[in-house]
């Protein structure tokens, strides 16, 4: 920073002196540099100053060309927040276990706050008022990378160590992520849905949000397996888009399925199997105990959903253990700011938790049992 400041200096000092040989006199150029450089040692004595106060109490680290400050606080003073778009969602109760985890576990203040909604300048604003607020450390689900980009890099010049955890935004400047590799988690769809379908047939593919980076991953991930190279006599139809409410959705996929009720195959990329499973028990039609199932793939796992499994109407199913994301996030975030050390920033990946109808009974158990499975 100083060195930046006595750049700056030097500039308006050479620019001066320049527009003053023009034809200045002698007497007001030398005034004019005497006044640059007291300007410079000001300059200079406050930057001193301020990097005295920071040696004596916080410090600071660079971490890819931001100055992160490490507080010099007790654990229990230390503020470790986890921003997720929309709190209302179950699966954010599920991270949120994890959060909960390291509070207690380490003693520091660490906990989730989010909007109600999906929309991206309302979880703008949240973090803006963490920022102004001075919070230690952000973790950031980020399903609008580009809509994200700048408060990003607000709280990192504010000094802030940020992570991202749930959804990614790689190129936000963020020091690590925690949270499922959505292309890999697809790729599971769909050979979960060539292991009971089999090579042939016809499926329709839906997802609440095709913009989404998450959305965009996990059809390129069944796209990837299912194509007309690898497996020719299967159909894929155009991607059902239905960024709705659930009522609309629901219409959405009924008139899909009635547009095409030859197939035998669905792929959900997010938000949707359980809706099209529901679908199927109402139309009793696709059961796979039946003469012509529908089977059907997706992603995460609740109760509702694993129920309709056991009775038929949901085929497999990809949890992305939601727990460790909001664990590993929060902890990179709270061993950062104990250590200082750059190093405990890793990218995590989840894995997959395959739920079909072999042990569907024993994920319900340990759900009622109290685990977070998700």
């Amino acid at each position: 920073m100083k060195k930046i400041l006595i750049l700056l200096l030097t500039i308006v000092f050479v620019s001066s002196m320049a527009f003053i040989g023009i034809g200045c006199k002698e007497e007001i150029a030398e005034a004019v540099t005497e006044a640059v450089e007291e300007a410079e040692e000001e300059v200079v004595e406050e930057v001193e100053e301020a990097e005295e106060e920071v040696a004596e109490g916080d410090r600071i680290v660079e971490i890819d060309g931001y100055d992160i400050i490490v507080p010099d606080k007790d654990p229990k003073d230390l503020e470790i927040v986890l921003v997720y778009t929309n709190i209302t969602n179950p699966f954010a109760a599920l991270i949120n276990v994890g959060v909960e985890e390291v509070a207690e576990e380490f003693g520091v203040n660490a906990y989730m706050t989010g909007g109600t909604d999906w929309s991206t300048d309302g979880q703008i604003q949240i973090i803006e008022d963490l920022i102004t607020k001075g919070v230690d450390g952000l973790s950031i689900m980020a399903p609008d990378p580009a809509g994200l980009d700048m408060v990003f890099k607000k709280a990192l010049n504010a000094g802030i160590p940020v992570n991202t955890h749930n959804v990614d935004a790689p190129e936000s400047g963020r020091f690590s992520y925690v949270g499922a590799n959505f292309f890999r988690n697809a790729v599971a769809t769909a050979e979960g849905l060539i292991q009971y379908m089999g090579s042939k047939g016809k499926v329709l593919m839906s997802t609440v949000d095709a913009s989404a980076v998450w959305s965009q991953e996990r059809e390129a991930g069944v796209r990837s397996i299912i194509n007309e190279d690898t497996y020719p006599d299967i159909e894929i139809l155009p991607l059902l888009n239905t960024p709705n409410d659930e009522q609309t959705n629901y219409a959405a996929h009924e008139a899909a399925l009635q547009a095409n009720p030859d197939i035998t195959g669905f792929i959900s990329l997010g938000a949707t199997d359980e809706l099209f499973s529901r679908l199927l028990k109402n139309e009793n039609m696709g059961n796979v105990n039946s003469d012509n199932p529908i089977y059907n793939t997706g992603h995460d796992l609740y109760e509702a959903k694993l129920i309709l499994m056991q009775e038929g109407w949901c085929t497999v199913a990809i949890g992305q253990n939601p727990r460790d994301q909001g664990y590993f996030a929060a902890k990179q975030l709270y061993d950062f700011l104990i250590t200082g050390d750059p190093e405990v920033f890793v990218t995590i990946d989840t894995g997959i938790l395959w739920v079909d109808e072999n042990n569907v009974d024993e994920i319900l158990e340990r759900l009622y049992a109290g685990e977070p499975i998700g």
